[in-house]
């Protein structure tokens, strides 16, 4: 499991934590997972049908604490490069559409463009990773 954090700053009037975890697969993952969504405030029916959800391969599931600012992003093993940019990409409109709401942001407007284009800049490392995982080719 590859697992990045950071923050978005721009366009938003205070900053909000994003987690990720890339590929949530052995019982170790699932745990920290788990972890993570108690953390944010899920409860445990919730945080036990989202590893539910997360045992098949290219599912995701984004939790958000509007109230605390901060995102998680957990997305299975995938299949192929083409299912985890789709997963990816519906998640990231999840993040965007909560950061949105959070901060009474229009959800269709061009500032929202540019919060979910931030939250893109930031992804692209794990991505690049979760895509390519095992060479270093410098070519993401």
């Amino acid at each position: 499991m590859i697992q990045q954090g950071f923050y978005i700053r721009k366009n938003i009037p205070r900053p909000w934590w994003i987690m990720i975890y890339y590929n949530v697969e052995t019982e170790s993952d699932k745990n920290k997972a788990y972890g993570a969504l108690l953390a944010n405030g899920s409860g445990w029916d919730k945080a036990d049908e989202v590893l539910a959800v997360l045992k098949h391969p290219n599912t995701a599931y984004t939790q958000s604490n509007l109230r605390e600012h901060n995102s998680i992003i957990m997305l299975s093993k995938v299949t192929s490069k083409y299912e985890f940019m789709n997963s990816i990409s519906h998640e990231l409109q999840h993040v965007t559409e909560h950061i949105c709401k959070a901060f009474s942001i229009p959800y269709g407007s061009e500032q929202a463009g540019y919060i979910q284009g931030e939250i893109g800049e930031q992804l692209y490392e794990g991505v690049a990773l979760s895509i390519c995982p095992k060479c270093n080719c410098g070519k993401h």
